[in-house]
């Protein structure tokens, strides 16, 4: 198979195709591009925790990280502890966390704190019968007060998030703990040294993150990584040759070259041996014969490639330049030779038979006009054709260019039976073969023997055979038996399947099944309803019915937020009205009435001390728009509490208490509030 080749001009728009479609027929093949090394997760992923400092610990990047059985956990004293990144996950998003490492280890910390204190409230409900009401905020406050009774319902069964999924306390320990680690471990690369200094610090701090899994992957894909590691380390001793500059590098300037160099690195295509099928670039292809050749990409501006000139620097410039300087500058519209030579080679190399191929239309259906090469050799056919019209039929078809004229390089020639010659000089459809681009009409009349067992699946899907019937019958042997599927399980997915899909009966047996409600009854009824699951289930019973019966939650997406959380603005509001009103209270302003205290100020300082406790632990994504929600946040406020304050003065009503916690024992009769 190796006097088979497949050329074209570029090879790097078809190298992914070619991969797949010989790997799916098994057919062996070699070629001459690389495959980049930036295409594969291992390299991602050392791209991804080199980039993380900079990308500021972004949510989605972290998770990923973690997720990835390339990343090697730090060493803990939590060996019976399992790591669940999947849990990490719904916590983060909990905690509306969208990057930067000190609000990563915050909210983790306050969370932390938060599950203990849930723990040691549990333990005392099971031993006193005790039921709790507690009317906090939602979740995750951006305030240091308060900050464990708000985020304790992040790890409760509370109805108004719907969050039902416990986070255990020894999974936020861990993340915390990794987190911490990978943190420190970052800030010890330098951020200014010398290309062998930082090359050996960045060599270690992979060797600390990065693994080779030795399950849940291929033999393949292990001996694959290996050789990608091999490269990495064998980049970072290239860039370590870059000390004899005697010059300093950052780190930021570092990672960019490695990743660059990471970018032209690539790893070979096919077989190692040469042997197989040879798929090349017209370049590489130069003075090898095949015996069957396959040229494809004869589109206008791709073979022959788009060649123009310069418009600064003109070729009769170049020239000019090239005479008087010495220095020879490549004069740009001497491509067009360069590709009719590589053209005429590739004419010249197929001995038996050679397939010229061009597109139709692109994937979306847009129309591509062939090459003029193409034009050029259909039109030369046809004249031909005409000439040798009436002739004997033994008249020799002899190219020009197997005659040595290499002015055109626009022929071709067609080997046929001489028996059979004279009918179709007539005729150009009969050299031409039309390759439908629908996936029915491409396997409609293929032999089943020719197909791969994803085409056998279609074909049969599309003529409606059963797969039970024989395809071998001179064994009698299924299709299902030939291609390796378990007959039992396919004909009860086939039945399950179609009695979903049909429309005979409009609910099936488990429609409406949900189970024994009267425990999820008797909690609602003795907690009662909130004003929000009361608010929710009037909106939309569905949604209620969704959250509340089934327990599924809503994702979050807390990098999406362009400036602040909704439940960090509800906590910054409660917050800054807790102090303010509490404060008020220890003071005794409301029977004292004193001048000293201005309600106005005093409640501007507690906002802006908020807001620099927000600015500190919560990354701003865009500046501009939380300088803007600062205003609005701070006109709100102040027109709320200029409201109240005039409305308790009108009616002689002072607030005493701020936020009372009720103990009721279960065994009591139940007392609304």
């Amino acid at each position: 198979m190796d006097e088979i080749g497949v050329v074209a001009r570029t090879l790097e728009p078809y190298a992914e195709a070619i991969s797949k479609i010989f790997q799916e027929n098994y057919i062996p093949f070699t070629t001459s591009t690389h495959e980049p090394l930036e295409r594969y997760p291992l390299v991602k992923i050392i791209r991804q925790i080199l980039l993380l400092k900079r990308e500021d610990f972004y949510r989605p990047m972290v998770i990923e990280l973690l997720n990835s059985p390339y990343f090697k956990m730090p060493a803990f004293d939590h060996k019976e502890v399992t790591p669940r990144p999947d849990l990490w996950d719904i916590l983060s998003r909990r905690l509306g966390i969208r990057g930067g490492i000190e609000c990563w280890l915050t909210r983790l910390e306050q969370a932390k704190s938060a599950q203990q204190d849930l723990l040691g409230l549990d333990e005392t409900d099971m031993s006193e019968d005790v039921i709790e009401k507690d009317e906090t905020t939602p979740p995750a406050p951006p305030c240091e007060g308060g900050d464990k009774e708000r985020v304790k319902t992040l790890f409760s069964d509370d109805e108004e998030t719907g969050r039902r999924v416990r986070i255990p306390e020894k999974q936020t320990e861990y993340l915390t703990n990794i987190l911490s680690k990978l943190s420190t471990d970052l800030s010890s690369i330098p951020e200014k040294a010398s290309w062998l200094a930082m090359s050996c610090s960045i060599a270690n701090f992979l060797r600390s993150y990065i693994t080779i899994p030795s399950e849940g992957i291929s033999p393949d894909d292990q001996k694959r990584d290996l050789l990608i590691m091999n490269k990495i380390g064998g980049l970072l001793q290239t860039l370590c040759t870059l000390d004899c500059l005697n010059e300093e590098v950052t780190q930021d300037q570092f990672v960019e070259t490695f990743l660059d160099a990471c970018r032209q690195e690539g790893l070979p295509v096919g077989l190692e041996n040469g042997r197989g099928v040879r798929a090349l670039d017209a370049m590489s292809a130069r003075g090898i014969p095949f015996r069957v050749l396959f040229v494809l990409g004869l589109n206008e501006k791709v073979f022959p490639r788009a060649i123009s000139e310069e418009p600064f620097m003109r070729d009769h410039i170049r020239r000019k330049l090239s005479e008087t300087l010495g220095n020879i500058i490549p004069e740009k519209l001497r491509g067009f030779e360069e590709e009719r030579l590589l053209f005429y080679f590739l004419l010249n190399a197929a001995r038996e038979r050679l397939y010229l191929l061009y597109e139709r239309s692109d994937e979306a259906g847009k129309p591509k006009i062939q090459s003029h090469y193409l034009m050029d050799i259909l039109q030369k056919i046809k004249n031909v054709s005409t000439l040798l019209h009436g002739l004997d039929k033994k008249t020799p078809l002899i190219p020009p260019f197997a005659r040595g004229d290499t002015g055109g390089c626009n022929e071709t020639f067609q080997t046929c039976p001489h028996e059979k010659e004279e009918k179709k000089r007539n005729d150009i459809d009969d050299i031409s073969i039309y390759v439908p681009r629908g996936i029915k009409d491409k396997l409609f009349g293929k032999e089943i023997s020719l197909l791969t067992p994803k085409e056998v699946g279609i074909r049969m899907a599309l003529d409606k055979i059963d797969p039970a019937s024989p395809c071998l019958r001179h064994i009698g042997t299924s299709f299902m038996t030939a291609f390796g599927i378990n007959p039992v399980f396919f004909t009860r997915s086939q039945t399950a399947l179609s009695f979903m899909e049909s429309y005979d009966q409009p609910l099936t047996a488990y429609d409406g099944v949900i189970g024994d409600m009267s425990q999820w009854w008797e909690k609602r009824a003795c907690r009662g309803l909130s004003p929000t699951a009361i608010e929710v289930f009037g909106v939309c019973p569905f949604k209620y019915f969704m959250g509340e019966v089934l327990e599924l939650e809503s994702l979050e997406e807390p990098e999406k937020i362009d400036v602040i959380a909704a439940v960090d603005l509800g906590s910054l509001y409660h917050c800054v009205l807790k102090d303010f009103y509490g404060y008020l209270i220890e003071k005794g302003y409301f029977y004292k009435k004193t001048k000293e205290i201005n309600p106005i100020e005093l409640l501007h300082g507690i906002i802006k001390k908020y807001f620099t406790d927000i600015e500190r632990k919560i990354p701003i994504p865009y500046p501009i728009l939380w300088e803007n929600k600062k205003e609005e946040i701070l006109d709100y406020l102040t027109k709320f509490v200029t409201w109240d304050l005039d409305r308790i003065e009108q009616t002689g009503y002072i607030p005493a208490y701020l936020e009372r916690k009720a103990h009721l024992s279960a065994r009591d009769e139940l007392v609304k509030l």
